[in-house]
């Protein structure tokens, strides 16, 4: 559902929503503690989603006709505003909401739901948490068995290798998001650029502590994995 921006609702949850007019030299959406400042331009769209407490943002086209960027925001724990990929309007249109939070899920996370359940996923922020055993000791999502099932489907990710593992404080991908505890890296080489290395999850326990957010307590070890389809000119964190 789109709303008439002469229409806007004045809350997002917690968040307090306002428009200032838009123009060639302004930023863009912002955020400024409890209060979310819109510039919507012509052709403008806001898109309420989880009855109002959230909502995606499109500037429309700015006065120097250069297209807007989109944003996700409204409340989590707290007001959060972040900036997204363009192509996340299109899920949104297409598919519906439940296909747009899904798109912000990484490959791992929906592996890990698809195979072991949607009730053992975690998440604080743009930080996804997948135990690795349980609580009884009893593997629940095994590094081996993603190795084996993920790369038979999607074979553009080639192997993966873990470091050795670190005790203290630890940024979680470049974020706000500060783990205290031990933490491993998950380590990954493409196929087609073997030097190509990158992090792409983390092999975590302790506790992460993030601004707005409770502490989420890992107890037992869980493979981190950050949001995707966040825009990448923007530093990526759901709520920082």
């Amino acid at each position: 559902m789109i709303v008439d921006m002469k229409k806007l609702p004045q809350t997002a949850g917690l968040a307090q929503l306002s428009t200032h007019p838009s123009n060639e030299y302004a930023e863009g959406a912002q955020r400024i503690k409890s209060s979310i400042i819109l510039r919507p331009g012509k052709g403008a769209e806001f898109h309420p989603l989880l009855g109002g407490e959230q909502f995606l943002f499109f500037e429309g086209r700015r006065p120097n006709y250069q297209t807007g960027a989109l944003y996700f925001g409204g409340t989590d724990e707290q007001p959060f505003l972040v900036s997204v990929r363009g192509q996340l309007k299109d899920v949104l249109e297409r598919d519906g909401e439940q296909a747009l939070f899904e798109a912000l899920k990484p490959d791992f996370i929906k592996w890990s739901e698809e195979e072991f359940g949607h009730e053992h996923t975690r998440r604080q922020g743009d930080i996804f948490a997948y135990p690795v055993l349980s609580e009884d000791g009893e593997p629940v999502c095994m590094f081996d068995a993603f190795q084996e099932t993920f790369f038979e489907s999607h074979p553009y990710y080639g192997m993966q290798s873990m470091g050795e593992s670190r005790r203290g404080w630890h940024s979680l991908f470049g974020t706000r998001h500060l783990l205290d505890g031990d933490i491993v890296e998950v380590v990954e080489s493409p196929r087609h650029d073997p030097r190509n290395t990158r992090v792409v999850r983390l092999l975590a326990t302790g506790t992460i502590h993030a601004p707005d957010h409770a502490p989420l307590v890992l107890d037992t070890p869980h493979m981190l994995a950050q949001a995707v389809n966040l825009a990448p000119h923007v530093p990526p964190s759901l709520i920082d």
